[in-house]
């Protein structure tokens, strides 16, 4: 559903006493999520590493950048949509890798592919997912996806994820090169929690 057509929505209902279940506050939104985990998952999926400088700096840095309206400028022929690696995107965003989304969503990686295609999102497949990248892919028809690959010690494992991402439809590959070792994951030590020694996300 469309922000605006939500929106409309949100007051119709509101006109007949139902208020939304789900905060439209991003800050509150982030603390209903949080509340709805277990600690180890919002320990996983919400922590950093170390005292989490760098979390709080790339928000910093994000909201330096602001929407300027533009009044009175003629915006019918304005889009959106960008050209990368030559496949056209209907904006200039990309869903990010998360691994282990099984401790969020039932449906884990498979929710998030099936959301990513039906708004035309590229949806980059995690290495650590929970879902089989064949099973998102298959959900997600043509739509754009991508595989982030963390750069292993065996080679004949890289080799076969890269395989698979190829078979899959992947149109680029996200190496991640900085988890040569485990960070100082603060909140994860403090849950004693670690999920792939319970076999999530592998």
């Amino acid at each position: 559903m469309r922000t605006l057509e939500w929106q409309r929505q949100t007051y119709i209902s509101g006109y007949y006493g139902q208020k939304p279940t789900i905060t439209p506050d991003w800050d509150q939104l982030e603390k209903q999520a949080q509340a709805a985990m277990t600690p180890e998952a919002a320990a996983y999926i919400g922590g950093g590493a170390g005292l989490q400088h760098t979390m709080q700096r790339n928000r910093s840095g994000f909201q330096q950048w602001q929407i300027v309206p533009r009044m009175l400028v003629n915006v019918e022929s304005e889009q959106s949509g960008i050209e990368l690696f030559g496949v056209p995107l209907p904006s200039p965003l990309l869903l990010c890798p998360i691994g282990v989304l099984e401790m969020v969503h039932p449906e884990a990686d498979l929710a998030v592919a099936k959301a990513a295609a039906e708004v035309g999102v590229p949806y980059i497949f995690s290495n650590q997912a929970s879902v089989a990248m064949e099973t998102c892919a298959e959900a997600m028809g043509d739509s754009p996806r991508w595989f982030q690959l963390y750069w292993g010690r065996s080679q004949e494992l890289v080799v076969s994820l890269v395989k698979r991402a190829e078979a899959s439809g992947c149109r680029a590959i996200v190496v991640t090169l900085d988890t040569t070792m485990l960070g100082y994951r603060t909140r994860d030590l403090e849950q004693a929690f670690l999920p792939f020694l319970s076999n999530k996300g592998i």
